[in-house]
């Protein structure tokens, strides 16, 4: 996806606040192991007295075997032939009681391998083999799996940079971000109690509202770029106050997360096709 032009510059002192500091990143340490409460050999556990197989004058144990007999009562010839019989007959559809309708399920579909009628709930439907059900993802799921991005900054920031610090960059960047796309952005960085949300997250509520007084042949494409330019800006103030590789880090971060999320097929805002939406906001 073509990022938009950033002639937007961005006050590092504004962003993180005047009086921000690098905080030192605290090094690994390797915790001791506990001493070993185990006895250095065999003979050191008091009261023991174990032989192995291993020793030239032990006997070599034989087998035993045991052979089992089972005896299969046959029916009279008439059961018998009766049982081929049905065997040889075509496999019937199951009928499937819903609500007082029926639901056909073509050969194969059930796992039951029964013809006996199964009740569930629900209205009638016609199953057929390869016919999914998967729910279609909304906007919210979309909105919801946008946010991810944000967490995922907190992860990567809160040991290098006090989390206020972090929660200050979001509103300036949300603030600069909602000049440029006031259509889409506009009072999104409210709750429903009319409270600013300082974390720097979106309300999902009015991100829809505003998405729905958009031009239908427009307002996907314009809400894109509105989340692409705020997520870039963070990446630049980032990037600008610590560092290219702290940017480098969430991305790499954020990419990890979608593919390991597309793989568990999930639905909703873990949805593969929202995660691959997403995917294109780092290109």
């Amino acid at each position: 996806m073509k990022k938009p032009d950033d002639d937007l510059k961005l006050d590092i002192n504004e962003i993180f606040g005047g009086d921000w500091t690098k905080m030192p990143e605290a090094e690994p340490t390797m915790p001791e192991a506990p001493p070993s409460i185990l006895p250095e050999s065999i003979e050191d556990v008091p009261g023991t007295d174990i032989k192995f197989n291993d020793e030239t004058s032990s006997s070599i144990s034989e087998p035993v075997v045991i052979t089992v007999i089972s005896k299969v009562h046959r029916t009279n010839d008439k059961e018998a032939e009766t049982e081929t019989l049905a065997k040889d007959e075509p496999p019937k559809k199951a009928s499937v009681q819903v609500s007082g309708s029926s639901l056909l399920l073509q050969p194969g579909v059930s796992g039951s391998g029964t013809n006996e009628p199964v009740n569930v709930s629900g209205s009638s439907l016609v199953m057929k083999p390869g016919v999914s059900a998967r729910k279609e993802p909304t906007f919210e799921d979309f909105i919801n799996a946008y946010d991810r991005f944000r967490s995922i900054f907190f992860e990567e920031l809160k040991n290098t940079i006090d989390v206020r610090k972090i929660s200050n960059m979001f509103v300036k960047t949300f603030e600069a971000a909602r000049e440029r796309h006031l259509d889409v952005l506009r009072n999104t960085n409210w709750d429903s109690s009319g409270n600013l949300l300082e974390d720097g997250s979106l309300n999902v509520q009015r991100m829809l509202d505003n998405k729905n007084a958009l031009d239908p042949k427009q307002a996907e494409v314009m809400v894109d770029n509105a989340l692409l330019f705020l997520f870039n800006l963070r990446i630049q103030a980032v990037e600008k106050g610590l560092g290219p590789e702290y940017g480098g880090r969430v991305k790499s971060q954020i990419r990890k997360w979608i593919e390991m999320e597309s793989k568990k097929e999930g639905s909703g805002k873990s949805d593969p096709r929202v995660l691959q939406h997403l995917s294109n906001f780092l290109l």
